[in-house]
């Protein structure tokens, strides 16, 4: 990395596009084809022959270049509260010396 205030140094000029997905593109248009197109013809002639699951895959990878993909998330299990407990506490009341007497 260059850092903050150091010019761009190596690497493509900006805006230029990857040699290799330019190379792609030219060919794709020099032959006139659109991927995207085919798909979308697949993907409606799978869905007339009732061939939902191919149809499924193909919607779906066409459905990625208008929705982000959205990253899995973890979920940690919390660890459940116990329940509140109830504390009674009474006073011990000691009986009477009398009584005690009498018992003997």
């Amino acid at each position: 990395m260059s850092g903050t205030g150091r010019p761009k140094t190596g690497g493509r000029a900006k805006g230029k596009k990857n040699k290799v997905s330019e190379l792609v593109r030219d060919r794709l248009k020099a032959l006139q084809c659109d991927p995207i197109e085919q798909l979308v013809i697949i993907a409606r002639q799978a869905q007339q022959n009732e061939d939902l699951q191919l149809a499924v895959v193909v919607y779906k990878e066409l459905a990625a270049y208008i929705a982000p993909k959205l990253k899995s998330i973890e979920l940690i299990e919390s660890v459940a509260a116990p329940e509140p407990l109830e504390i009674i506490i009474t006073r011990a009341v000691r009986p009477p010396l009398t009584a005690l007497n009498e018992g003997e």
